[in-house]
């Protein structure tokens, strides 16, 4: 009974928006890359927590700027995103905004089939190690079946979403994080996160500890 309940928690989130970040304020170096992995723990609400597991991708695209994507695993979610870094020091600050495809499976009795396109923009603030960051992800759903023959809907939600994260390391980085998101729009009301991800950066000569480097 147990497993039941957790196999129908992860297919009612297939689909769902990413709530992982894996990302500080810090910008990478022009034509560095870093990739890795990442694995989350969504408490939504159900018996278990819900697991995600993120593949992960970077690019230092100039001085201040580098773009990032993720493939999001159980969810069928895709994110691609910009960053712009526009404090630099001690104290570091960066916006970044991103957007995501998502795509439900409809089970009979459990979820709606739907494609899910989410916007994502973020601040980020804070140090080399520890810092955190504020995001408003906005998710528009568009239903393609029901799981119990109701009218089709299409909706937009919005999920306020508030991170504290490190990152220990240089070129090969631990950064563990852990977000709030506020569900909005009838949705769960609060959705705590317990991350870890992992990152391997190379591609630039200047990777010393005052560069950008402790990013995803």
């Amino acid at each position: 009974m147990k497993y039941s309940i957790l196999f129908a928690g992860v297919l009612l989130c297939t689909g769902c928006v990413s709530l992982t970040n894996f990302q500080s304020p810090q910008a990478l170096p022009p034509g560095s890359t870093s990739v890795g992995g990442g694995l989350g723990l969504q408490f939504a609400g159900i018996v278990y927590p819900l697991p995600e597991a993120d593949f992960l991708f970077r690019y230092g695209l100039a001085n201040g700027v580098d773009v990032g994507g993720k493939v999001a695993l159980p969810f069928l979610s895709a994110t691609v995103d910009m960053k712009w870094q526009f404090l630099r020091g001690p104290l570091a600050a960066a916006f970044d905004v991103g957007g995501s495809y998502s795509r439900v499976l409809g089970l009979p009795d459990i979820s709606n089939e739907a494609n899910i396109f989410g916007v994502y923009p973020e601040l980020l603030v804070g140090g080399e190690r520890i810092f955190g960051a504020a995001r408003m992800m906005l998710a528009y759903t568009h239903e393609l079946s029901t799981s119990h023959g109701e009218p089709l809907r299409s909706y937009t939600r919005w999920y306020p979403q508030v991170f504290v994260g490190g990152s220990f390391g240089d070129r090969f980085r631990v950064m563990p994080e852990l977000s709030v998101s506020f569900g909005l729009s009838g949705s769960q009301n609060l959705q705590p996160l317990l991350g870890i991800g992992v990152a391997f950066t190379y591609g630039s000569e200047d990777m010393s500890d005052d560069a950008s480097t402790d990013e995803w």
